[in-house]
């Protein structure tokens, strides 16, 4: 489909299928094509689906659905959020579909939010079709750059008092120098002493991993850089294996306690729940055990 194509429907009679093959294979109903472009960068799909609403899709690989998209949201943005005293500084490395901006600006602390994307047609589509998500870029908090994570981190000297990073899976050639120790030191480095680094690992406490990018490997890598590095696992209905996990580091707090005067209370986040939110590190140890028993 050509850039700038407009809405299309199925002809009569017919149903238009998206299907996303991974460790499993899904099919969804698509009501319309609201947007299918490859950018310089990626292909770029915003559909309709029955049941699940508008959904952004790159490289063939649903990023959310409208359904359920803040599981993933206030599972990254919420938990470092709650846990530092007082965020003022945030800095989003992806994040173009303003999903995770729109999250952390529900905290009246917050003074600016710096949003660095890759790529500048994800944020100009999702502007166009997903203003629900996108026009957290309309308030005046938000600074928009269009750019390289890791150059923006390499280049730039300020400190944040937390790091919330909304890539692509590390199989995405666009994502794989944002789960790499080196990339992970930049962002310790950037950290105020208090600050928080949230990321989201995947599917990967049940697959074997991505390239080499196993929840262990990362972790491990964290380690040498967090004193703490806890992990939260999560339900996600139109993620492979329907579960996710993300991980919250800290050189100095424990993420697993609440400090932010303003909690925020969403569809799933509750604060009265954080600290139930963290799995154990012995259940996910047993859990990585098992993967190559099968």
């Amino acid at each position: 489909m050509a850039h700038g194509t407009q809405a299309t429907e199925p002809f009569e009679g017919m149903t238009l299928t998206f299907a996303e093959e991974s460790t499993i294979t899904a099919v969804y109903q698509v009501r319309r094509v609201l947007a299918h472009e490859r950018s310089p960068l990626q292909e770029i799909a915003i559909l309709e689906l029955e049941r699940w609403g508008k959904a952004l899709v790159l490289d063939g690989v649903i990023q959310f659905t409208q359904r359920d998209e803040f599981f993933y949201h206030e599972s990254l943005v919420h938990p470092a959020m709650t846990a530092h005293p007082n965020p003022r500084r945030v800095l989003v490395i992806g994040g173009g579909d303003g999903g995770v901006a729109r999250e952390a600006l529900r905290y009246p602390t917050v003074k600016e939010v710096t949003v660095v994307e890759v790529d500048g047609r994800v944020v100009e589509l999702c502007r166009q079709h997903m203003p629900e998500f996108a026009s957290s870029f309309d308030d005046p908090r938000v600074r928009l750059i269009i750019g390289n994570g890791r150059s923006f981190l390499e280049e730039q000297a300020g400190s944040y008092d937390v790091i919330l990073l909304d890539s692509n899976d590390p199989l995405a050639e666009l994502a794989r120098s944002l789960f790499d120790p080196v990339f992970f030191r930049l962002c310790a480095e950037r950290l105020t002493d208090e600050g928080m680094l949230a990321l989201h690992l995947s599917e990967s406490l049940f697959q074997e991993g991505y390239l080499g990018y196993e929840a262990p490997t990362v972790r491990g890598a964290l380690s040498q850089l967090f004193r703490y590095v806890e992990t939260i696992p999560m339900p996600y209905s139109t993620y492979p294996c329907n579960w996710w996990s993300f991980i919250v580091c800290s050189k100095g707090l424990d993420p697993r306690v609440v400090r932010n005067p303003h909690p925020f209370r969403g569809r799933y986040y509750d604060p009265a729940d954080h600290a139930w939110l963290f799995a154990p590190a012995a259940f996910i140890e047993r859990l990585e055990a098992l993967k190559g028993a099968f």
